[in-house]
C-alpha cells in the first residue's frame, strides 16, 4: 500500500476517534442528543464503507467503525 493510503487511513482513524470521543464526553456531560448524533454518525460512516463493492480495506476501515459504535457507551 502506498504512503499517501496509509496516511489517508490514518486520518479516517484519527476522526473517527475523535468523534467517539466527543459522544463519550457529550454523555458524561449529560448531552445525550450529541452522544447519540456521534453514535448515528459512526455507523453511518462505517456502513458506507462496509459495502460489497467497496475495496477490501475499505471494508475492515467500515467494521472497525461500526464496532467502535456499538462499543460506545449507551445513554
Amino acid at each position: 500500500m502506498s504512503k499517501p493510503m496509509l496516511d489517508d487511513i490514518q486520518v479516517i482513524k484519527q476522526i473517527s476517534a475523535h468523534v467517539r470521543d466527543t459522544g463519550e464526553s457529550a454523555l458524561t456531560a449529560g448531552d445525550k442528543a450529541k452522544a447519540e448524533k456521534c453514535v448515528a454518525q459512526l455507523l453511518k460512516c462505517g456502513a458506507a464503507l462496509d459495502q460489497p463493492d467497496s475495496l477490501a480495506l475499505l471494508k475492515l476501515v467500515g467494521k472497525a467503525l461500526i464496532k467502535m459504535a456499538a462499543t460506545a457507551p449507551k445513554s
